[in-house]
C-alpha cells in the first residue's frame, strides 16, 4: 500500500514542476561563491583601513628617547647645555630626534638654527631656520640639534613643525627646576 502512493506521487509530478526545481537549486549554488568573495574582499578593505588608521601619519618628537608632549620634559641631555646657568651659557643645544610620518613637513624656529641629519648623522639635510622636509627625507629618522645663542631665561623659544597638523615646541626656563623645559604646546 505504501508504494502504490509513493509511486502514485512519483509519476504524479508534472515535468515543469521537476525542471523548475533543478534551475533554482542551481541558481542558489551559482550565488555562494559570489557571496564568499564579497566577504573577503569586505575583510580585507577593514584589515587594511586599520593597518593604515594604526600607522603614525604624524610628526613624532624625542628627547633621549622619551616623546615630548604637552607634559613639560626637562632638557638635561649630554649634548644640552642646559644644565649650566641660563644666564652664562653662550649658547643653549638640545639635541631632538623626529620621526616626521613619512609627510612633507616644514620646520622654523622664532630664534636660533637648527641642523637636521639623518639619525646616524652621515648625511646633512639643513642647517639654518627653516626647512621643509620632502618627502624622501620624511621617511628617514632624523636628529635635530637646536642651537639658541645667548639664551634669556625670561624669554620663551619655539621650534614649529607643519605637516597636516602643526605642532609647536615651546622651550621655557623653569626656576623651580633650574633648568630648561621643552613641551608640545596644545
Amino acid at each position: 500500500m505504501v508504494n502504490e502512493v509513493m509511486a502514485r506521487a512519483v509519476t504524479g509530478i508534472d515535468d515543469e514542476l521537476i525542471t523548475d526545481a533543478y534551475t533554482a537549486s542551481a541558481k542558489k549554488k551559482s550565488r555562494k561563491p559570489l557571496y564568499a568573495l564579497v566577504s573577503i574582499a569586505a575583510c580585507l578593505v577593514l584589515v587594511f583601513t586599520a593597518v593604515l588608521l594604526s600607522a603614525p601619519n604624524r610628526t613624532q618628537v624625542y628627547l633621549q628617547g622619551e616623546k615630548i608632549t604637552h607634559k613639560p620634559v626637562l632638557v638635561s641631555s649630554p649634548l644640552s647645555e642646559a644644565f649650566i646657568s641660563p644666564r652664562v651659557s653662550p649658547e643653549l643645544t638640545i639635541s631632538l630626534t623626529l620621526d616626521l610620518g613619512k609627510a612633507e613637513t616644514r620646520i622654523y624656529t622664532s630664534e636660533g638654527k637648527f641642523t637636521l641629519c639623518s639619525i646616524n648623522q652621515d648625511t646633512l639635510f639643513y642647517e639654518g631656520n627653516d626647512y621643509i622636509a620632502d618627502k624622501s627625507t620624511a621617511k628617514k629618522e632624523c636628529s635635530l640639534y637646536w642651537t639658541i645663542e645667548n639664551p634669556d631665561s625670561e624669554n620663551t623659544y619655539t621650534l614649529t613643525l607643519e605637516d597636516k597638523e602643526t605642532r609647536i615646541l615651546r622651550l621655557k626656563y623653569d626656576e623651580n627646576q633650574q633648568n630648561w623645559m621643552i613641551f608640545i604646546e596644545k
